[in-house]
């Protein structure tokens, strides 16, 4: 798995963590394809289980947020980030039906 970066899935509340961002300072080519290493692995590992939301957390590039989106989005219905402005808050990004609608905050 991942040398630069840590992903986990907390299922008891439905979280995505990333970790280790930053620690070693690496160009977002090389981010990208850790990323997608390791998200992919986890899939195909079933470590990574599909359901009605995930909600990311931890520091992201842009570059990374686009593979997650890729990768997440036909597993969920709702793919919500965590936005550090708002204070405990999720902000949904990604619908495939369910309950929530885009721009909707949840915690």
């Amino acid at each position: 798995m991942s040398a630069l970066i840590s992903i986990t899935q907390e299922l008891d509340n439905n979280i995505l963590r990333i970790d280790n961002l930053g620690k070693v300072l690496v160009d977002n080519d090389s981010l990208v394809k850790d990323v997608t290493e390791t998200i992919t692995t986890m899939i195909d590992r079933g470590l990574l289980i599909g359901g009605e939301i995930i909600k990311v957390n931890g520091p992201l590039t842009v570059h990374m947020a686009f593979v997650l989106a890729h990768k997440l989005a036909p597993l969920f219905e709702t793919v919500a980030v965590y936005d550090l402005r708002l204070k405990n808050k999720y902000v949904v990004a990604i619908v495939n039906g369910g309950k929530f609608k885009v721009g909707d905050l949840i915690d």
